[in-house]
Parts: C-alpha cells; structure tokens; sequence
C-alpha cells in the first residue's frame, strides 16, 4: 500500500543517508528494497551499477540518495515487477569529470506522459533536484516513460556548486 512505501522510504533513508560511501549507501538502500519485498510471491531484482569511491558534498549525496530511494518505490508500486517476473529495476550511476548522471531504470508498463501526471514521488523527486538548484548546484531532473516499454528517472547534476 502507499502507506507502506512511505513508510519504507522513510525508514531506508533515515537509516543511510550516515553511510559515507555513496556507492555502499546506494547498494544499502536497494537491499533494503529487497528485504522489504521478501516473503512476497516474487523475488525484487535490482540491478546496480555505481562506480567506487564517488566524492561528493554530503548535501547532494543525501538528496541522490533520497531520490533513488523514491524512484525505486514508484518502480515496485508502479512498474508490474510484483505481477510479472520478466520487469528489472536497475539503478545506474556515471560520473563524466565533475557531472554525474544517476537514473533509476525500470522495464515494466510504462506510462504515457501525454496522459499521465505523475504526482507525489515524482512531485517529490523534482522538489529535492530543485533544492539543489537553490543552493547554486546546476542540476536537472529528467522522467522519461513509454506505455509496455518501462520508464526512467534520471537526475544530472553537476558536483560542484556554481560560484
């Protein structure tokens, strides 16, 4: 239920938003998913895909964390992985110099944009991107969706406040 979500979502980012490590936070999260959806008729799949050792202000970790967190929640309550083995999850994340692009992927039903108004996870996702803005780093939030072909969340951002 949307309770329960929450409720996850609140639990797993309080919990690791104290890891240093990105990468071991990111991997933290995701298993926390995993735990959660155990004992259910289906085993939750997540790939990820996160280089070691990625340095960034504790700010931006924490609201990357944050967003990875609810992207994964609309995924599980969203995507069909829950009624169909063949959806995955995957979370990515590339550093390019100082920009990083973090997108959590899904391949389930998908959405159609031009119809569909994503509002409280997304609504949420774009309110920490523009915190980030606030605080001078250029960031972008991008949600990209197709009906039967999944959806992607992706977040760039550039590491390092502009001056």
């Amino acid at each position: 239920t949307t309770i329960e979500l929450k409720t996850i979502h609140s639990a797993v980012t309080s919990k690791y938003l104290e890891i240093e490590d990105f990468e071991k936070a990111l991997r933290e999260i995701v298993n926390a998913w995993r735990d959660r959806e155990s004992g259910r008729n289906y085993d939750l799949l997540i790939e990820v895909i996160c280089p070691k050792g990625v340095q960034m202000p504790a700010e931006v970790k924490n609201t990357l964390l944050r967003i990875a967190s609810g992207a994964i929640a609309n995924a599980v309550r969203h995507s069909g992985v829950r009624r169909d083995s063949n959806v995955k999850i995957s979370v990515m994340v590339e550093v390019f110099d100082r920009r990083l692009k973090m997108s959590v992927q899904d391949t389930g039903v998908g959405m159609d944009l031009e119809r569909t108004k994503p509002e409280y996870g997304i609504g949420r996702m774009k309110q920490l991107v523009d915190q980030l803005k606030s605080k001078r780093y250029d960031a972008e939030f991008r949600i990209n969706s197709a009906l039967g072909k999944g959806t992607t969340v992706a977040v760039y951002i550039n590491l390092h406040p502009q001056e």
